[in-house]
């Protein structure tokens, strides 16, 4: 069976043919045709035929939707069914799409002469488009544009090209719509498009508000314009253009050869020159050309208050001001040509200034008279615009008319002497300037050596003044010359103090060097209490220096130094040494200006006035005799004393006289005296005694006197001549030595 897949409303409201294809069946065997389970169609299959065809129509194919077509046979005279064909579907859909609606062409149904070269916009609305839906679009009934639809859509917009309206002065557009089942719409209205390239002639402007200036006036009100131009047919509008940028559009009357144009407020434009031109734009939108143009001035605005600077700098005049001349600057917008400024001094007019156009400042001098008497006085300004605009005021700009000038100032002595010293010059030092009575805003000048140092403001009602010196302020050493005075609050300059010299001396004296003290660097009780000279060395001594010796921080000695000399002597004794024990001592050099030098380099002095105790001397060989034989030996004598400190000495005397010298062990209570065979002299009876001498030499105690025997030699007898004794001569000498020397 051979079915066609689509069944519109067309088809079915024809006869369409279908054809069963099957092999040669028995005379008399009928073919039945069933739709959806429905027999539609039954027939007698002829002799021989080996293919059967159904006429359908109408009814036969069922109602719109999706409908299932099959076969089968019906054997004659028993009516069994053969099997069932394979079975066809067919869709069947004989609703036609909504009519559409052509809604407008190029936007107004008007092809102007811009439109003309380009493609032309077609809106139509309709129904909300399925897969497949087409739009035929037609041109007075011809087809000239198929376009697919969007699913869903309800409108469409196509472009038609620009040649299909080259020729024509009208036309009509209309649509229709055909589904996927060529199931087409009524064709929709038609929507008469008129074709309009003629341009519109030119529209020249007239003079606006009589003048083409608009004042502030003029802008608060409506002003009426009537602007001719040519007749367009179906009206149009009048469009007025500012400065390049449409502002108002009017629709034009049908056939009118004039349109009134009401102008007013922002109409105008802010202040300033501003071109106005008009052109016609016929019902088409072809717009004419712009006629000549005119040129307004908008001058609208009273010009701003202006401002004032500080009136002659300071808000003061003085005398110098008042006679060479003083200014200040009136600050405004910036000037039109014509424009002028007005000054009042206290309300009364003083001058009328022409203002340079462009300029948003003017420089004003007032001379002597201009400036009114001493006191207090007030300017005020406004400007004056070409156009008799006046403008605010400005606020009041006061002033001191103040000629008077002060009295000279006095300056004291200056750092207490007229002369600063290094620590003076490091410090802040005051310096008091003397003057007449201050008003607020006077202050007063130091100057050295010609040039200001410092600027000081006075408190008001202060008859003196204190400056603060400092570092660079005093200037090099040396001398220098310091003058002060006094400037009011106008600027009137007092007259100069007296100068006064003042002498700068900030460079210290070097550090001396300290000498040896007592010789040795320490201070026995002998060398305490007599006088002990210390030297000190430095740099050639200025006039007036003097030398300072310090026992830690304790002044010892202050000596005037003689002017060139390069070393000073001082006497020490007493209490200058201090207690016993370690003494540091420094020296410093105060020059005349109170210049102190670094101090010297610390030199220690060991003080030491206690006498060592007396030593302990004991019997020379028990006995204080030595006997020719103990002469002929060495003999030791262990003296005893106070534990020794390291360079002390014990001394042995003989006689007053100063016989041996032994250093004790460091920390020993006994020495030895060693007394050689020969040390002892002739025979005889000598006196011994001892002390200890300490480090510092410091003598101690006498030990008790020891007077000591020396034996003398035996005497010669009966020598043999050849240096041998004989018998009895021996026996002699022996007795005489044991008589003499105690012998046994």
């Amino acid at each position: 069976m051979t079915l066609d897949d689509t069944i519109n409303l067309q088809r079915k409201q024809s006869v369409t043919l279908v054809r069963a294809e099957h092999g040669e069946l028995a005379t008399g065997t009928r073919l039945e045709l069933w739709r959806d389970n429905v027999r539609v169609r039954s027939v007698v299959v002829a002799s021989n035929a080996s293919s059967t065809t159904f006429s359908l129509s109408g009814a036969d194919w069922g109602a719109d939707g999706t409908r299932t077509f099959k076969v089968r046979t019906i054997a004659p005279g028993t009516g069994v069914a053969g099997a069932w064909s394979a079975s066809e579907t067919v869709l069947v859909d004989t609703r036609p799409p909504s009519r559409p609606t052509v809604l407008s062409v190029s936007g107004d149904n008007k092809v102007n002469s811009s439109e003309q070269s380009a493609d032309i916009p077609v809106v139509i609305s309709h129904e909300a488009a399925v897969s497949g839906t087409t739009m035929d679009i037609l041109m007075n009934g011809t087809l000239v544009k198929t376009v697919t639809l969007q699913v869903g859509a309800r409108s469409t917009t196509v472009d038609l090209p620009a040649a299909l309206f080259q020729q024509v002065s009208s036309f009509d557009i209309s649509a229709r719509l055909i589904d996927s089942a060529a199931n087409a719409s009524p064709v929709s209205s038609a929507r008469s498009v008129q074709v309009v390239t003629q341009i519109p002639a030119g529209v020249a402007m007239p003079v606006l508000a009589g003048d083409n200036i608009v004042s502030a006036a003029e802008r608060a009100t409506v002003t009426t314009v009537s602007i001719q131009h040519a007749s367009t047919l179906g009206g149009g509008k009048l469009e007025i253009w500012r400065d390049g940028a449409l502002l108002k559009s009017v629709s034009i009357a049908a056939n009118a050869t004039s349109t009134t144009v009401r102008l007013s407020g922002g109409d105008w434009g802010a202040d300033g020159n501003h071109v106005f031109e008009a052109r016609v734009v016929d019902s088409a939108g072809n717009p004419g050309d712009f006629g000549g143009s005119q040129t307004v001035k908008v001058d609208t605005t009273a010009p701003q208050a202006p401002t004032f600077s500080a009136i002659a700098g300071d808000g003061f005049v003085n005398a110098s001001e008042a006679t060479q001349g003083a200014g200040f600057t009136i600050a405004h917008e910036a000037a039109g040509a014509g424009d002028k400024l007005e000054l009042y001094r206290d309300r009364v007019l003083i001058r009328t200034i022409d203002l340079d156009a462009g300029a948003s400042s003017t420089s004003v001098t007032l001379l002597a008279g201009e400036w009114g008497a001493e006191g207090a006085h007030m300017l005020r300004a406004r400007v004056v615009d070409a156009a008799g605009n006046v403008g605010a005021w400005s606020t009041n700009a006061s002033y001191s008319a103040d000629t008077a000038t002060p009295a000279a100032a006095e300056l004291p002595v200056i750092a207490g002497d007229d002369q600063v010293s290094a620590a003076e010059k490091a410090q802040s030092t005051a310096v008091i300037v003397r003057h007449g009575l201050a008003m607020s805003g006077s202050r007063v000048e130091l100057m050295r050596d010609d040039v200001v140092v410092k600027t000081v403001t006075l408190a008001a009602a202060a008859s003196s003044t204190s400056i603060s010196l400092t570092g660079a302020d005093w200037g090099s050493d040396g001398a220098h010359a310091f003058k002060a005075r006094l400037i009011d609050a106008a600027g009137n300059e007092g007259e100069w103090s007296a100068v006064r010299s003042v002498t700068v001396a900030s460079t210290l004296p070097e550090a001396p060097v300290l000498g040896v003290f007592a010789g040795d660097g320490m201070v026995n009780a002998a060398e305490r209490i007599a006088a002990s000279t210390l030297s000190v060395s430095h740099d050639a001594a200025s006039a007036g220096a003097q030398l300072e010796l310090y026992r830690g921080s304790t002044l010892v000695r202050r000596v005037a130094m003689t002017t060139g000399a390069t070393s000073t002597n001082l006497q020490l004794s007493g209490m200058d040494w201090g207690a016993d024990g370690p003494a540091a001592f420094t020296a410093r050099i105060v020059d005349a200006y109170g210049n102190a030098s670094e101090p010297s380099a610390v030199s220690t002095v060991l003080v030491d006035t206690r006498s060592p105790l007396a030593v302990t001397l004991p019997s020379i060989t028990g006995d204080n005799k030595i006997t020719l034989a103990e002469k002929q030996a060495n003999v030791t004598i262990a003296v005893g004393h106070e534990a020794a400190t390291a360079g002390s000495v014990l001394q042995l005397y003989r006689d007053g006289i100063l016989w041996k010298t032994v250093a004790p062990v460091v920390g020993a209570t006994t020495s030895s005296i060693v007394v050689a065979p020969a040390d002892w002299g002739t025979p005889g009876t000598v006196a011994l005694k001892a002390r200890l001498v300490d480090t510092v030499g410091n003598e101690g105690a006498w030990s008790v006197e020891q007077r000591v025997s020396v034996a003398g030699a035996l005497p010669r007898c009966g020598d043999a001549g050849d240096g041998r004794l004989g018998r009895g001569r021996q026996r002699r000498r022996a007795a005489y030595r044991h008589s003499v020397a105690g012998w046994p």
